[in-house]
């Protein structure tokens, strides 16, 4: 097995920039000429120096107007440089987030079973935009380092002892940082970790807060984040302590360097082997001098820095883990509604299965209503109809063709689903309905608003642009439900999915519903799963689960004289009344 390069994921990523080459080139271009000019300023400021001493005015005149027309040169190429990089990284990293988005939307729904909200904001946001912005520090670090080996060169020319001296120093200061940056790559790596706990921390309380206030549990709320900080600030102050102490350390090596440098120069001048303007060129560029050990420092710590995000960003990119989902080639331009599920197994993990060889029969225009006791599987049967989840064996048929076979886009435009827990956005009710059909015209979310029983409360609430908060906050179960279920309308699939999507209604609202959905049926496949029996009564057919399971199926009047258990579930205290 080949062993991994150290910055693989660093050089993977420099990769993916080729379609950006004529932004980098032109900004290394300015770059370029920022540095060249930055070169001549310590030159220039020696002989300044020097003419002060002597006195030399008119040669002080015509350094000071050099001195001024390279500072103000500096200045405006450190502002196109500012410009040019804030544009073009900012477009690159808003195109990287929207790869990384589309990698996770595109992800496999297991995945977000287990899935961290906060590690995923950190690896999309966090680490793309440390990713972005590392590339210009690199550019602009590299050039730096190209420029001072450039005056270190001059600094020969000028003596050899001082140049040898130099070199020594960078010698020197380049084995104590490597020694440094192993060891901040792998404090950097558990740090990035212990943040996206943090940052998850955070999120989930904030998600939560009504239940924590609710169930009294803000001081176990706060405790548990506070379990989180203290893991992350110790992973912090070990980054931190280690770095320091190594920078103590090389400002150290610095300092001796700095003194050796000015007593070797002076004796110099003393044997008359050294001139004082040169010394004051040495004396003004004594930052580029330690610039050139300290940028390979820097530039080794930023590449790492990129390393330990770039690792994170491609393990959500390339990992088995978030592998994509999977559709089929074939595209159905009709769809009829006609389900079928033949010798279907299905399991959330290996260890238990969840259907075993399950067989069902849908015919396009029903009315399924789906009953039984929590867990019995009712969910996860909507679940795999709609290829949210992918069974192990057998076969799901959509007129005829097995799922697995068809388009996403035929899926999707076949089936709609909504979910127990329907997620309402931080935006307006309008944006909200449109999410489903973006084209739909204001008369037909308004009747299909109308279907849901939510145009009258929409209306009331402010119109139809009125903000509902994050979640739906601002909302009642009831009418996020509603608000879904016309979302769902509104879509205009053949085959509709309602997860308990009226579960929480009252019954006036109830009744308004199961007579939308007897009118939707005409044109519709319906499949209605139900905790009050009362919603599905009037279904074509009942689907009676347990255990993953289809007991037994029928029509109501049916069921409720020859099936006990159907019997039970209907004459049971939510069901009674209608």
């Amino acid at each position: 097995m080949t062993k991994q390069h150290k910055y693989a994921n660093f050089f993977k990523f420099l990769k993916q920039l080729s379609g950006y080459k004529k932004y980098f080139f032109f900004y290394s271009i300015v770059a370029s000429a920022f540095v060249a000019l930055n070169f001549f300023v310590p030159i220039i400021t020696g002989n300044l120096l020097a003419s002060l001493v002597g006195s030399e005015f008119d040669l002080i005149v015509k350094l000071l107007i050099v001195y001024a027309v390279l500072e103000l040169a500096g200045y405006g190429v450190q502002l196109a440089l500012s410009l040019m990089g804030n544009k073009f990284i900012s477009q690159m990293i808003s195109k990287f987030r929207l790869t990384l988005l589309g990698k996770i939307l595109n992800t496999k729904t297991q995945f977000f079973d287990d899935a961290k909200t906060g590690d995923l904001v950190e690896r999309s946001v966090t680490d793309a935009s440390t990713l972005g912005w590392g590339v210009l520090r690199v550019i602009k670090m590299v050039l730096e380092i190209i420029a001072n080996l450039f005056f270190v060169g001059y600094i020969f020319i000028l003596n050899v002892y001082i140049g040898l001296i130099i070199v020594a120093f960078i010698i020197i200061y380049y084995i104590i940082d490597r020694k440094k940056n192993s060891k901040f790559l792998i404090n950097q790596k558990e740090f990035r970790a212990h943040g996206s706990l943090v940052t998850n921390s955070v999120v989930e309380s904030a998600n939560g807060i009504r239940d924590i206030k609710a169930l009294n549990a803000k001081e176990n709320a706060l405790d548990k984040f506070s379990a989180t900080q203290k893991t992350f600030y110790e992973k912090y102050f070990k980054r931190e302590t280690t770095n320091h102490l190594y920078w103590t350390a090389l400002r150290t090596l610095s300092l001796v360097f700095f003194i050796a440098t000015i007593g070797v120069g002076l004796y110099l001048i003393g044997i008359s082997k050294f001139t004082l303007p040169a010394l004051l060129i040495v004396y003004s560029g004594y930052r580029k001098i330690v610039g050139v050990a300290e940028f390979f420092s820097l530039l080794k710590e930023e590449v790492s820095l990129m390393e330990v995000s770039a690792q994170r960003v491609y393990d959500l990119m390339d990992n088995d883990k978030y592998s994509p989902e999977k559709f089929g080639t074939v595209n159905l331009d009709e769809i009829r509604g006609d389900i079928e599920l033949k010798n279907v197994t299905f399991s959330y993990n290996q260890n238990t299965k969840l259907f075993q060889n399950l067989n069902l029969k849908i015919k396009a225009g029903q009315s399924i209503g789906i009953v039984g006791e929590s867990g019995g599987g009712k969910s996860t049967l909507l679940e795999i109809i709609s290829k949210m989840y992918d069974i192990q064996e057998g076969h799901i048929l959509l007129d005829g063709h097995d799922i697995n076979t068809l388009t996403e886009a035929t899926i999707r435009k076949a089936i709609t689903y909504v979910t127990q827990n329907p997620y309402i956005f931080n935006d307006t009710i309008l944006n909200n309905l449109k999410l489903s059909n973006p084209k739909a015209t204001m008369d037909e979310i308004v009747a299909a608003c109308k279907m849901a029983n939510i145009h009258d409360f929409i209306i009331e609430r402010g119109g139809y642009d009125a903000w509902v908060g994050e979640k739906g906050v601002q909302l009642s179960g009831g009418q996020r439900q509603r608000i879904a279920l016309a979302r769902a309308l509104l879509n205009k699939n053949k085959i509709i999915l309602l997860d308990e999507a009226t579960s929480a209604l009252d019954n006036q609202s109830q009744r308004k519903i199961k007579q939308a959905i007897d009118n939707a049926t005409q044109n519709n496949t319906i499949i209605i799963v139900a905790h009050r029996l009362s919603t599905v009564k009037n279904c074509d057919k009942i689907l009676v689960m347990k255990n993953g399971e289809i007991v037994s199926m029928g029509k109501h009047q049916t069921l409720l004289k020859n099936n006990e258990y159907y019997k039970s579930l209907y004459h049971s205290k939510n069901n009674a009344t209608e």
